[in-house]
């Protein structure tokens, strides 16, 4: 089975409905707290979480929120981290601000009761009024701004002249400030500020500044954003929600200020937090199994739900490993991200619950992955008959312990490794009380049936496909071809369902992976088969290959390429066929075959090779049937034609290669396909399907059209008389189906002519 679910690109939540968690009730009361601030000299709002606990996803639904209130503020969505300049940082945020600004009204101003005959005036004047404010607010943001990216250049002057940060602050900063105010009209930057704030409030709704991410800033970005906020954190009817780690941050702050408690800056700054709410370890493993069972459908999960106690260990390996690793939705995207990778090419030569499990520990605990890699190929190649001595088990064990020792994030024992890597053994030392643990232990064929039989990590036949897709994307592996050939012999049954299944299953380079059994057959490898698998694989072949057909190419002759390889096949599989069971062989074959329309092209292929139709017959060599086998399988495949109903018949793939094997089967073959066509011609229901089927296709570079060929048609049917009962279709006053029908195939018949 192979999945086309795309990799989840870890985007945060967007909408109610994308919620998994239970965030969208804390996002509705963080935003009715942010509108209800009064804010009179601006605020600050903390998000604190982890990284991967949501943050993002719980600015989307805040600020989603926030728009479906009365009045709602304006929300700007603030990415630091795409500007590299503290320049940048404040021309941006300003831009931004400005833009903000535009679309609020300030509020009315305040009049005395007007006579009506004077209100459209004072109304005018008041318009005027408010846009002049306006423009006298943006004209105070940007020269604010302006002034602000002024002080940024001579900080960066003091500094690169040798003054430090700290040292600005004193006796430099006076010549700074000097600097400053002749830079800028002699107006100090206090005064600007003072009046900027003045005019902000007068804007009638807030403006709320979402900056997510802090925490991802290297240490010198996070200073100079948080320099920045410090910097406006004050303006009136402006409230900004920052979005951080807080153990990070802090480290970030005191590596950029040279501090050594960030966590207290952070305080200086941020007036009050939230932090998100933690997910329940229950809802994360709930995801993560609503993911897998989305990612891998029950009806492709073969091989482990048909054992319930596969289907006990995927829970299992959810409700433990999950429970251990899983702390946030990040954590469940990750693994799931790595099932698709992993897991999605090769699910058919896995363990889902083995495959979940390594994923799990891979995405948390590469050092631990990795040991359980080295283990299982050292049980590979014990299997092999290789050997492993004691002092590689000692070191083995050894390095393991190391490992489980060196992270204390994870309650995680030895205990579990023995339901997925056998050879773990526990042995208890009672007199001192302790344990004492063997790997390596007892591996031999029947410990490792079971994990063979149900593709676990540990079957030396199947766990290359665990990390290294070993299996060729266009290819069968020796199990699955073996496991065929074994059907044919003692399960025919079995082996048409299993080459029905690869008909089906569609090739990435296209075709369909039947052709690669096929191939596979008529090789090298064929002479190796055993004779008892012959009519198998004959059989196998009747019933699948109409379903291949579908998905394959077309070659030559309007025939699928893989009934070409097919036919190959067939006849080498005949000329093996010891003769006591052709008679009954050809019966099951062409009597009870559902490929009818390959069967068709193997009659065919006999009619020319005989000669029965054609110039002269081929060579004996190259004559697959006796002439007694050709009138059995002549015989059969006739009653069937005649006894299928019409519109049935008409549905068997490339049919008009059925009617013509038909027609030149026998004398009794032509007059029947004669009959049955003419028979068409005179039902108003199959006419137009009939003339239909009988379509071929040409292309060119740009365009691909349908032709009706004379060649085609004209061994059935007289042409004329074709053309003239779809001329009288076509010609009626309104439009209808049969009318567009019958202009199409008339279109089909011109084009076949103008191409000839």
């Amino acid at each position: 089975m192979r999945n086309n679910s795309t990799f989840n690109d870890d985007r945060p939540i967007d909408t109610i409905q994308q919620d998994r968690l239970g965030y969208a009730e804390a996002a509705e009361k963080v935003a009715k707290t942010i509108q209800d601030f009064a804010s009179p000299e601006g605020f600050v709002l903390g998000l604190e979480g982890n990284w991967g606990s949501g943050k993002s996803g719980l600015v989307n639904l805040i600020a989603t929120a926030l728009k479906n209130y009365d009045n709602a503020p304006e929300v700007i969505k603030f990415s630091p981290w795409l500007i590299s300049s503290r320049e940048g940082l404040l021309s941006e945020l300003f831009r931004e601000l400005v833009d903000a600004t535009g679309k609020i009204e300030l509020k009315e101003i305040s009049s005395k009761e007007t006579p009506e005959h004077f209100k459209w005036f004072r109304e005018q004047y008041h318009n005027r009024k408010r846009l002049a404010a306006r423009k006298a607010l943006k004209s105070q943001m940007e020269s604010f701004s302006s002034h602000l990216v002024k002080v940024g250049h001579i900080a960066k002057l003091a500094e690169f002249a040798g003054v430090s940060g700290a040292s600005i602050v004193g006796e430099s900063a006076v010549k700074a400030g000097e600097k400053v105010k002749s830079l800028t009209n002699n107006a100090s930057l206090e005064e600007e500020k003072a009046a900027l704030k003045t005019e902000l409030r007068k804007l009638s709704r807030q403006i709320v500044i979402f900056i997510d991410d802090l925490d991802r800033l290297n240490p010198s970005e996070a200073g100079e954003i948080v320099r920045l906020i410090r910097a406006v954190t004050d303006f009136p009817n402006i409230v900004y929600v920052l979005c951080y780690s807080r153990p990070i941050l802090a480290q970030s702050l005191s590596k950029a200020y040279s501090i050594n408690d960030g966590e207290a800056y952070i305080e200086k700054i941020v007036q009050t937090s939230f932090s998100i709410p933690k997910p329940d370890d229950f809802d994360l493993r709930r995801m993560l199994r609503e993911d897998i069972d989305a990612l891998f459908p029950r009806d492709a999960q073969r091989n482990y739900v048909e054992d319930q106690n596969q289907e006990y260990y995927l829970s299992d390996v959810i409700d433990i490993e999950g429970g251990i690793f899983l702390k946030t939705p990040r954590d469940v995207s990750r693994v799931v991200n790595a099932l698709r990778l992993y897991a999605g090419p090769v699910i058919d030569n896995v363990n889902l619950a083995d495959i979940t499990w390594l994923q799990i520990i891979r995405t948390n605990w590469i050092e631990l992955y990795n040991w359980i890699e080295a283990y299982v190929h050292n049980i590979a190649s014990i299997s092999n008959g290789s050997y492993l001595t004691e002092t590689l088990k000692e070191r083995a064990i050894s390095e393991l312990q190391e490992i489980l020792e060196s992270s204390k994030d994870y309650n995680f024992n030895l205990d579990r490794f023995e339901n997925f890597l056998p050879g773990f053994q526990m042995i208890l030392h009672t007199s001192e009380n302790t344990e004492e643990w063997k790997i390596f232990q007892d591996i031999n064929h029947p410990a490792l049936a079971g994990h063979i039989a149900n593709k676990r990590l540990a079957s030396p036949q199947h766990y290359k496909f665990y990390f290294a897709f070993s299996k060729p994307a266009d290819a069968l592996d020796d199990e699955e071809f073996h496991s065929y050939i074994q059907a044919t012999i003692n399960n025919k049954e079995h082996a048409i369902n299993i080459f029905k299944d690869l008909a089906q299953a569609d090739r990435p380079q296209g075709g369909v992976f039947a052709e690669i059994l096929i191939n596979r057959l008529t090789g090298s490898t064929f002479d190796q088969q055993p004779t008892s698998a012959m009519t198998g694989i004959i059989q196998s072949l009747a019933n699948g290959m109409d379903i291949a057909a579908q998905n394959s190419p077309i070659g030559n002759n309007e025939r699928p390429w893989v009934w070409y390889s097919g036919t190959k096949l067939f006849k080498l599989a005949w000329a093996k066929t010891p003769h006591e069971q052709r008679t009954e062989l050809l019966v099951n074959t062409f009597q009870f075959g559902e490929a009818l329309g390959w069967l068709s092209e193997i009659l065919r292929s006999a009619t020319h090779s005989l000669g029965i139709h054609g110039d002269k017959p081929a060579s004996p060599d190259k004559q697959f049937f006796t002439h007694e086998e050709y009138s059995q399988v002549e015989k059969l495949l006739r009653e069937r034609f005649n006894s299928i109903p019409p519109e049935e018949l008409l549905n068997v793939p490339y049919f008009i290669n059925l009617l013509f094997a038909w027609s030149q089967s026998s004398v009794e073959g032509k007059k029947e396909a004669e009959e049955w066509a003419e028979a068409r011609v005179h039902s108003d229901l199959e006419f137009f399907p009939f003339l239909e089927k009988m379509l071929t296709t040409s292309k060119t570079e740009n365009s691909r059209y349908s032709l009706l060929k004379e060649e085609n048609l004209s061994p059935f049917l007289n042409i004329d008389k074709v053309r003239s009962i779809l001329q009288s279709y076509a010609n009626v006053s309104t439009s209808t189906q049969k009318s567009e029908r019958a202009r199409k195939l008339l279109d089909a018949i011109d084009m076949a002519k103008r191409e000839w």
